[in-house]
């Protein structure tokens, strides 16, 4: 299903919405292309909108949640997981005992910021440096539940994105390795 960038949702063209969060087209167009992305405008500049043709099952959804608290349980780090499917609803949420209250907070904003920007949130806050664009950045964190602190990673098939993983608990690199145990569990 395709739209233009002009169709009113709630009252709101989709690039007034673009430009009233503080991002423009062209500044997802870059930090797609600095992701590694070709060279194309994302979906997401254009107003195209996709629907996934896999979903997240709620045995996948186990087996990743799965996947993830044995990591955590096996390094040593008490981490809070959330999960969401492809349109940004949270379909799991789980903390172990002994988990920071910070991660509570955390780990849904690193899912949904990893299924914003369509990329790792480590990945994206190592290209903000390269961007040109000094306002970016506060621009960017002025948005509601966006983070660029890693540990946040989509969840894909082929190409395709069907939901993201949010760790929290330990050093960034440690919530990335239980973000990928959980989505290596999901086979």
């Amino acid at each position: 299903m395709v739209s233009n960038n002009n169709e009113q949702i709630s009252g709101v063209t989709r690039r007034q919405a673009l430009v009233g969060a503080g991002v423009s087209a062209a500044a997802l167009a870059a930090l797609g292309r600095l992701n590694g992305a070709s060279a194309q405008t994302p979906a997401a500049a254009t107003g195209e909108l996709t629907v996934p043709s896999t979903t997240l099952s709620s045995e996948g959804i186990l087996a990743i949640l799965t996947g993830a608290l044995a990591k955590a349980t096996e390094i040593g780090v008490p981490s809070v997981v959330s999960i969401l499917d492809a349109s940004g609803v949270q379909q799991a949420f789980f903390h172990q005992r002994n988990a920071l209250y910070l991660s509570y907070e955390l780990a849904p904003l690193k899912a949904f910021s990893a299924l914003a920007f369509r990329a790792p949130t480590a990945d994206v806050a190592a290209n903000f440096g390269q961007l040109d664009d000094p306002t970016l950045v506060p621009s960017l964190l002025a948005v509601p539940k966006v983070t660029l602190v890693g540990g946040g990673i989509p969840i894909t098939v082929g190409d395709e994105i069907i939901g993201a993983i949010g760790v929290s608990g330990g050093t960034v690199e440690q919530d990335i390795e239980v973000a990928q145990a959980g989505i290596a569990a999901l086979g």
